[in-house]
């Protein structure tokens, strides 16, 4: 129960079964995965036995054996060896996350800083910039590589440890991420006690 349309499209399929591979080599050392949707050249190629996953775009999704990833866009999750659960969308958004899985990147950010991580949300803009990322631990960073009065800046929020001990108390914090002998590094934080 296949359906592959192009040249060598789903050609090593054996017994995996309800796979869609349209484009030139898509799903083409794909084996015994299921329910796997490729289109594009190449798009989910050497996914061996990976199951639900969708790959759209040339090169998406090209190696791995992660399960249950969403890559839409060409080159996203080219280099995904064995992460699951993660989405993608853009233009090779995510192409350097090796292993990290439930992972969620829109924009053209490449992953590379997230390769191995695990529960991260990256927004970013179209050529690979981090406008937003949200941790695994729900920590919030908005970064920007806009200047102010020719610095960059960094807007950090942090959750408030109820138990008190060890953790992040701090809950904002503002800061000038670069600093020189005539204009030095600004901190600004506001604490919880």
């Amino acid at each position: 129960y296949n359906t592959s349309l192009g040249m060598a499209a789903g050609f090593a399929i054996t017994t995996g079964s309800f796979n869609t591979a349209v484009g030139w080599a898509a799903q083409c050392c794909h084996t015994t995965g299921q329910n796997n949707t490729s289109v594009g050249f190449q798009a989910g190629g050497y996914t061996g036995g990976a199951n639900n996953n969708t790959s759209i775009g040339t090169n998406a999704a090209t190696c791995g054996s992660g399960g249950q990833n969403t890559f839409l866009g060409a080159g996203t999750g080219n280099l995904n060896a064995t992460g699951s659960y993660n989405v993608f969308l853009g233009y090779t958004t995510g192409c350097c996350v090796t292993t990290g899985s439930c992972n969620v990147i829109v924009g053209g950010y490449s992953g590379s800083a997230i390769a191995t991580s695990t529960g991260q949300i990256v927004l970013s803009d179209g050529i690979g910039t981090n406008r937003l990322q949200i941790d695994n631990n729900g920590y919030v960073f908005v970064n920007t590589t806009t200047c102010i009065g020719s610095q960059p800046s960094q807007l950090n929020l942090y959750g408030y440890n109820a138990g008190g001990g060890a953790g992040y108390h701090q809950f904002l914090s503002v800061q000038n991420t670069c600093g020189t002998a005539t204009n030095p590094k600004k901190f600004f934080r506001m604490n919880s006690t």
